[in-house]
């Protein structure tokens, strides 16, 4: 039975989904009862059971992606398809996490996109930190560090940690 939080009335509609504003039904974190969260399309999208994630502003979670943990998506935020949000990610901004993606322990905002089957985190370092203007797609596993910078030299893509001293090449 879910007793953090509830489908409100309030819906709007995403790529032919409907989506529901949540509201906390009990204290937890920093939210309260009573509190108006982002939207998702079903309970399946956000945890009830463990943890103190929570979607908030208006932040969407739809289709079947999951957020968990002590994850927090806020803002602008999209999750979908299949993405996962977990651990103690922030996702915020107009980030996008998409396909299979999967994201924890990392700070993905401003204008970054994350998909296909990128997993981004370390759960034993650091979170990760990624500015604005950065996709990532395909098969990339990514673990520590700011990466905050994308270059394109001709055709080919190079993410850069300015923090790091490092440069991911062709990481599409």
């Amino acid at each position: 039975m879910n007793n953090k939080y509830e489908l409100s009335q309030e819906t709007i509609e995403v790529d032919g989904h409907t989506l529901y504003r949540i509201r906390a039904i009990r204290d937890f974190f920093n939210v309260k009862a009573g509190d108006l969260g982002g939207y998702i399309e079903s309970e399946d999208n956000l945890s009830f059971t463990a943890g103190t994630c929570w979607v908030y502003d208006n932040a969407i979670v739809y289709e079947n992606a999951r957020v968990y943990g002590g994850a927090r998506v806020y803002g602008s935020a999209m999750i979908y398809e299949n993405a996962q949000v977990y651990r103690f990610a922030r996702v915020f901004g107009h980030a996008r996490v998409y396909g299979d993606a999967r994201v924890g322990d990392a700070w993905i905002g401003g204008d970054v996109r994350v998909s296909g089957d990128t997993w981004i985190g370390d759960p034993l370092g650091d979170p990760l930190h990624f500015a604005s203007n950065v996709w990532l797609d395909g098969d990339v596993n990514i673990t520590s560090g700011i990466w905050n910078r994308l270059l394109t030299m001709g055709r080919k893509p190079y993410l850069v940690s300015t923090t790091l001293n490092k440069v991911l090449m062709g990481y599409k």
